[in-house]
């Protein structure tokens, strides 16, 4: 038999080729590779706008810059530097040929690059320590979270946990969006009250409960220890969300430990039952969705009208982010984007939900503008009643703007996962 030759289907991505550490089986993108690079691009900008928002609020500059600080050791500061950093370098591997090595020297130039553009414009925030270190950290949680891309992938194949398309599932892509809003809603906490923080175990629940379902949907007949990667994996990676929460709330997040596992545990039993009880379901995705999304709301709701005091008689709107004399800018801002990244959530979400039946945004935008439409009018509306904040026109323009935006993500995601199905089967 003749050799298959650089141009046959037999030869395209499974060439070897060597790179700098080690042997590739892809050294050319097939269909799912460039649908990973058009997704992974759509997460990285999301969550790089996210960290330099975080980073360089309340955007309050000086005229002239600042003598930076070498080396800062404050703990706290370092592990969210580390923190916000490592999703970056995990999604940044959707960008490669899936089953690529490490890009070390992409993750090296996206990591230095951000991190130390980041550090050089807090030279000119009043207030701001920039510091090497802090840069160091940055570069450090950017690497840490690409290889624990790779190592994820390679110990799900190797062990054979669980298919491998379940890392790539649409509703596992929940879980990514869910670690930037509970970081945020760490940081959005200060003047809000001690309570404020235990808004945020909902959407841990909620990330239970996915991750229980397609642990029982991918994993039933798999025993517990070949469960175990994906399991901690995920419970990780949620666990870099509570971060920020740590320094301020540290009870909520010693509470969000118990209560992601028995979300987990709970529906884990659940989705069992059905897909291997009497008139076996196999479909998950749909039951999981609805159970995540009453949690889902109830955090939505409650955070877009917190504190739940000082109501006014007297109904007030404008169109700025922040009400005038705003004094505390950037907890307010932290809360803002909370809200932005809670709704581009909410677009993701209810694209999901549309399923198949809207292949492009044209056609789901309008299931997608009525349900979170209804939902900014509803939490806009109620905001004009709150003392001191009052509804906001141009929130609510920037709110529909990302849950479009959550609704794109989601048609990425699909797209991908169906290349990866047509290449397997191909």
């Amino acid at each position: 038999m003749p050799a298959a030759t650089a141009t046959s289907p037999g030869a395209l991505g499974a060439l070897p080729g060597d790179t700098p550490w080690g042997r590739s089986a892809i050294p050319i993108r097939r269909a799912a590779d460039f649908t990973g690079l058009r997704l992974g691009r759509a997460l990285v900008g999301f969550l790089a706008f996210l960290i330099v928002v975080t980073s360089l609020a309340p955007f309050r500059f000086a005229a002239l810059p600042q003598v930076p600080t070498l080396v800062v050791l404050d703990p706290a500061t370092l592990a969210l530097s580390f923190a916000l950093f490592m999703p970056l370098g995990y999604v940044l591997q959707l960008t490669r040929p899936r089953g690529a090595p490490v890009g070390w020297g992409q993750l090296l130039t996206v990591g230095v690059g951000l991190s130390l553009s980041i550090e050089a414009t807090q030279l000119w925030l009043p207030g701001r320590t920039p510091a090497l270190t802090e840069a160091l950290a940055n570069l450090l949680g950017t690497l840490a979270g690409g290889w624990g891309y790779h190592a994820l992938f390679r110990r799900v194949r190797a062990t054979d946990a669980v298919k491998q398309l379940a890392l790539e599932l649409p509703l596992v892509a929940v879980l990514y969006l869910l670690v930037p809003l509970v970081a945020l809603g760490g940081l959005g906490i200060a003047g809000q009250g001690a309570s404020r923080g235990w808004l945020l175990l909902p959407l841990v629940a909620a990330g239970g409960a996915i991750l229980g379902g397609v642990q029982a949907g991918y994993m039933t007949a798999h025993p517990a220890r070949r469960q175990r990667p994906f399991r901690l994996g995920g419970a990780a990676w949620l666990a870099l969300g509570l971060v920020p929460v740590l320094p301020t709330q540290p009870l909520v997040a010693v509470a969000a430990i118990p209560v992601f596992f028995a979300a987990e545990g709970w529906w884990h039993r659940v989705i069992t039952r059905r897909v291997e009880g009497p008139g076996a379901d196999l479909r998950f995705e749909a039951p999981t969705l609805r159970v995540v999304l009453p949690l889902f709301l109830v955090y939505l709701v409650a955070a877009s009208l917190w504190p739940l005091a000082g109501w006014q008689e007297r109904w007030t709107a404008g169109v700025a982010l922040f009400p005038a004399g705003s004094t505390s800018l950037a907890p307010a801002l932290f809360r803002a984007i909370e809200r932005v990244a809670a709704f581009t959530l909410a677009g993701y979400l209810v694209a999901e939900m549309a399923g198949r039946r809207a292949d492009t945004l044209r056609a789901v935008a309008p299931a997608v503008l009525g349900v979170v439409g209804t939902l900014v009018v509803l939490t806009e509306g109620a905001r004009g009643f709150l003392a001191g904040t009052g509804a906001s026109a141009g929130m609510a323009g920037l709110l529909l703007v990302a849950a479009l935006f959550g609704a794109r993500l989601y048609q990425l995601q699909r797209d991908h996962v169906r290349a990866l199905i047509r290449r397997s089967t191909g």
